[in-house]
């Protein structure tokens, strides 16, 4: 648990899949620097899963961009009490999407950085900490 480790959100899993090339380069070199030291959260699976079934009507496409999610260079953490306490105050009173915060709650309680494509919650949680935003 240190600086260098990183917990990402759903939105950089799934901008280095569905984001243009030129838009996505910087998450892969993102992934690509930092494989060894990438985590995310037990819920990201579950926040794809509802991305894409609602912006998707392609069951096997779905299918194979969660079980693609294995493939990637990341280490899956179970949420625990404490950080759901954690994320449950941070969007209370931020005014966030609570499942963000349990990634910003996770690398806060890890002293790690938390990685996230979303502006408006980086905005609004920056200075908690322990956040960067691609």
């Amino acid at each position: 648990m240190n600086m260098n480790d990183y917990i990402i959100d759903s939105t950089i899993i799934l901008g280095l899949i569905f984001l243009p090339p030129n838009k996505s380069k910087e998450i892969k070199r993102f992934f690509k620097k930092n494989s060894e030291n990438l985590y995310t959260n037990e819920f990201v699976k579950f926040q794809i899963s509802a991305f894409l079934i609602k912006e998707f009507d392609d069951q096997e496409m779905i299918e194979n961009v969660t079980e693609g999610l294995n493939d990637l260079p990341l280490q899956f953490l179970k949420v625990n009490d404490v950080i759901l306490s954690t994320a449950r105050k941070i969007s209370m009173t931020r005014k966030v999407n609570f499942f963000t915060a349990t990634y910003h709650a996770e690398a806060i309680s890890r002293n790690e950085t938390f990685v996230t494509l979303d502006n408006d919650y980086y905005k609004k949680a920056k200075d908690l900490g322990n956040i960067k935003l691609i």
